[in-house]
């Protein structure tokens, strides 16, 4: 699996001004990586939108999963 992402996804903050942090995304790629690429981006894409919470997105947030089957 290879995960492609904007710096948006690992500086996004949440209620408490913590990022989101490379950590993170990388506990949810390691708990998805027998998933589709599809359902890896759509699991980053949900573990961050919950971590944010209603926190204002103020960078662009882009993520890419490539996975040879």
């Amino acid at each position: 699996v290879m995960v492609l992402y904007s710096d948006g996804v690992t500086e996004a903050v949440n209620t408490q001004r913590e990022e989101f942090g490379t950590e993170n995304l990388i506990k949810v790629i390691e708990t998805h990586h027998q998933s589709d690429a599809q359902k890896i981006v759509d699991s980053v894409r949900q573990n961050l939108l919950d971590y944010i919470g209603d926190t204002q997105i103020y960078d662009d947030i882009s993520l890419v999963a490539i996975k040879q089957n």
